[in-house]
């Protein structure tokens, strides 16, 4: 593992400035000064924010993206990227409120910063690889609960698919149903043949490629249930649930939504429910998959092995698979980076409490591709999450990136990290003692190595082990794991 470093590492500086952590004392608080009237200011539209940037920030419009950059007085550079949702105005502001506190109080940034709003493509990122060179990503996206950040390690990919099916010129009368071909009836078929009835993927090779977490992850996750815990039952509670699926407990939950890649039908269109549509044998009808694929999937691999396994079926020609654009791959930085480490501990001081940590965020973006462009750097996602935050997190999310520009200057320098997003050929082993931000160890408790990721795909019924005794044991209406 990477040799883990303070985040109050001295900084070059000028003479008379108060030592790091002092610094760090004044810029909170002229952050928390600060926070009403930026927060105030987050509510304008992005031109109204980019054009009234202070003295000091250049900016760019490429087309629909507009890119910002500070020069710092550090040779390191920090990327901030914000999609293009109605909460990146309010990460946004937060930026620029702690970029202006470390002006006040230092004169001057210790890094290079920039920023990046909008949509993205190959073409922008290939154009401007070399404005946007930065020595660590920030994907401005997620949310605070009671005051934390949830902070993750990357971010799903995401893979869309339509099937339609067409069997006849137009509709026919229902009678007719056992001896003309029904669209409906393909569909389904289709449709059941990916998944089994305990929820098995059913294509072929599916789990090809995927990456367990390291042992030393599985184990913190577990750690950390009772954290995420209010937030699984609220979920319960606002979808009408009395619990999830095969009555997994909250362990199993967190492993299962981070790790598994989903496989879902999102929309369904066949005949009408209308008069018009009374007894009719569908001529045409269509379905929209979406897949959420964690790393180290690849979106137009997978297309390609449920193209393949629904062909395999005969269907005939009348059913067409067809991929839908907005293709993402999946992202993560691991925990045992020397940045994550540091920015995890940057974050605790910033907002006064540990930060939660997810392995990846549930949602997909395009994180993967920013990446690339840079080389892949270590990258962290975290921000207010939709709707107008309160002056509370609003001021934590701007003290912790003020925080985190402490952190950029110590990553390696001669021979920087790097994550790629895709499969390596040896995954590295990792100790079963690991550093945390502040310098202390802690032992992680010996639990079941829950690396082999197979075992969640998701052939619950038939798993031979329990490791985190998911469910009671031959309680009618469930199955058993042993």
């Amino acid at each position: 593992m990477s040799e883990l470093f303070s985040s109050h590492s001295p900084l070059p500086g000028q003479p008379g400035l108060p030592a790091l952590p002092d610094r760090l004392i004044m810029i909170d608080a002229e952050i928390n000064r600060q926070a009403s009237r930026y927060l105030k200011e987050a509510r304008q539209q992005l031109d109204r924010l980019t054009d009234d940037l202070p003295d000091g920030w250049q900016v760019q419009k490429w087309g629909k993206t507009v890119f910002g950059q500070y020069q710092g007085s550090g040779s390191a550079s920090l990327l901030v990227y914000f999609p293009a949702l109605p909460a990146s105005r309010y990460n946004l502001s937060a930026l620029l409120a702690a970029a202006a506190a470390w002006q006040t109080v230092a004169g001057e940034l210790p890094v290079t910063l920039k920023f990046l709003w909008g949509p993205l493509d190959k073409t922008l990122l290939s154009e401007h690889a070399a404005d946007l060179a930065a020595s660590a990503i920030i994907y401005a996206e997620g949310e605070y609960r009671q005051g934390r950040p949830l902070i993750s390690l990357g971010m799903k990919g995401l893979l869309e698919v339509e099937l339609r099916v067409t069997t006849m010129s137009k509709a026919a009368p229902s009678v007719f149903s056992e001896i003309m071909p029904a669209a409906s009836w393909t569909l389904v078929q289709a449709i059941a043949a990916l998944k089994s009835d305990s929820q098995e993927v059913q294509i072929e090779d599916f789990e090809d490629n995927l990456a367990p977490l390291p042992a030393e992850e599985s184990r913190a996750l577990l750690k950390a249930t009772p954290d995420f815990s209010p937030e699984l039952a609220r979920r319960l509670e606002d979808y009408g649930l009395s619990g999830y699926v095969f009555n997994l407990n909250d362990q199993l939950v967190l492993q299962t939504q981070f790790m598994v890649p989903t496989v879902n039908v999102s929309a369904l269109e066949c005949g009408s429910f209308d008069r018009a549509g009374r007894l009719k044998l569908p001529a045409s009808a269509r379905a929209r998959l979406d897949f959420h694929l964690v790393p180290y999937q690849d979106p137009d691999q997978v297309f390609e092995l449920v193209k393949n396994h629904l062909l395999s079926k005969d269907f005939g020609p009348q059913l067409e698979i067809i991929q839908l654009p907005g293709a993402l791959r999946p992202s993560r930085t691991p925990l045992s980076a020397a940045f994550i480490q540091a920015a995890l501990g940057a974050a605790k001081r910033a907002a006064g409490q540990p930060p939660l940590v997810g392995p990846i965020s549930l949602f997909s973006g395009p994180l993967a591709l920013l990446k690339v462009a840079l080389g892949s750097p270590p990258a962290i996602c975290f921000g207010l999450g939709p709707g107008r935050p309160g002056r509370a997190d609003f001021s934590a999310q701007a003290r912790v990136l003020a925080h985190l520009l402490t952190v950029v200057p110590g990553l390696p320098g001669d021979f920087p990290e790097t994550f790629p997003d895709w499969p390596v050929s040896s995954l590295q082993n990792f100790p079963d003692q690991q550093a945390d931000p502040e310098g202390l160890t802690f032992e992680l408790p010996d639990l079941p190595d829950f690396s082999d990721i197979s075992q969640l795909i998701p052939d619950f019924p038939e798993m031979e082990n329990d490791p985190f005794g998911s469910a009671p044991k031959n309680k009618p209406g469930n199955f058993s794991l042993s």
